[in-house]
């Protein structure tokens, strides 16, 4: 089962939203849009919760973010912006976790109890 969260629940992240619910192995997890209304809208349509860009990326559970962005009124400059500040964001987050996998597997070698020959 992959979870996706989805970001933006305007007209586009509905239709995809409702196209993600119905494919089989996919669990739609989060929503988030800065319109508290549209998200919760869309969160209840498919039992998916309301959440925050930091709370999606600190959930390593989240295996798929879908960003649906539009990009009207002049929007296209910081909608690149958004997407590329979201990139980097995970890859970061992709980098640190490695990190810490690998610190805690340090940790788990460095606590072994050291070999005794018999005597």
């Amino acid at each position: 089962m992959k979870n996706v969260a989805i970001f933006g629940a305007g007209r586009i992240g509905r239709i995809h939203a409702g196209n993600l619910a119905a494919l089989p192995g996919v669990n739609l997890k989060y929503v988030c849009d800065p319109m508290a209304a549209a998200a919760s809208e869309l969160s209840q349509q498919h039992g998916a919760q309301v959440s925050t860009i930091d709370a999606v990326f600190a959930d390593p559970s989240v295996d798929v973010v879908a960003i649906y962005i539009y990009g009207a009124k002049g929007l296209y400059a910081t909608a690149l912006l958004y997407v590329a500040f979201l990139v980097m964001a995970v890859l970061g987050r992709r980098k640190w976790y490695h990190s810490m996998r690998q610190s805690e597997e340090i940790r788990r070698v460095e606590s072994r109890p050291e070999w005794e020959p018999a005597s």
